[in-house]
């Protein structure tokens, strides 16, 4: 599968939480609960000064403003659904009074 069918394939996933979606960045201001999702790098494996394989990180960011089991829930689901293992990790920003669940894998 290439790259833009498997962010395609992420993104329709995500559609489905029925929350505002951006790749990397709202150019407006977004109430929350919302989602942003980026590739911060690329890991290219090279074979005879080619590369033979692509696999991009991608970070799903889910912000809200109080600690919100069913969603993360319903996120767990989601990529379970389409078969995508990850890792997940916590924080709270405090300037802005958000919980960021943020999941981590490989596509």
């Amino acid at each position: 599968m290439d790259k833009v069918n498997k962010f395609t394939r992420l993104k329709q996933g995500m559609d489905k939480l029925g929350l505002p979606i951006a790749y990397h960045h709202f150019n407006e201001p977004v109430n929350p609960p919302f989602v942003v999702y980026y590739s911060p790098h690329v890991n290219n494996f090279v074979a005879d000064n080619e590369i033979y394989m692509q696999t991009d990180y991608i970070e799903i960011e889910l912000y809200t403003e109080g600690k919100d089991f069913e969603l993360e829930q319903k996120v767990h689901d989601i990529l379970t659904e389409l078969n995508i293992i990850y890792g997940k990790y916590e924080a709270y920003i405090k300037e802005e009074n958000l919980f960021m669940q943020t999941y981590e894998l490989e596509i």
